[in-house]
């Protein structure tokens, strides 16, 4: 349990650890909540563990409002894609005009 930059307490629950990894995580929540609340970034050190964390951790911090969600591996949106996608089609020029008619109606 932690106490947020908006004064409500939040629990953060790790599942089967040890005590000493607990109070470890524990010892880190406090300065990522120290950082959002005085409206800094947190330190290198526990930048670098955000970093390493795997999908699942920082998904639980992130549920709880103290990091930002991750971005999955292929997400991308649609705009970028299919620009990517049609700028890489070797086509006619009246195709590609087809295309961009496709594009502009896919994201509308």
């Amino acid at each position: 349990m932690f106490v947020g930059a908006d004064g409500k307490r939040k629990p953060i629950r790790l599942g089967k650890v040890s005590r000493k990894d607990a109070e470890t995580f524990c010892r880190r929540v406090e300065r990522i909540v120290s950082a959002n609340i005085t409206g800094t970034a947190p330190d290198d050190e526990t930048s670098r563990w955000l970093a390493g964390l795997d999908d699942r951790t920082h998904g639980r911090l992130a549920a709880v409002g103290l990091v930002k969600p991750r971005k999955a591996a292929g997400e991308t949106a649609l705009g970028t894609f299919l620009d990517e996608y049609f700028a890489a089609a070797v086509v006619k020029p009246r195709t590609k005009i087809t295309y961009a008619q496709a594009r502009q109606s896919l994201i509308d």
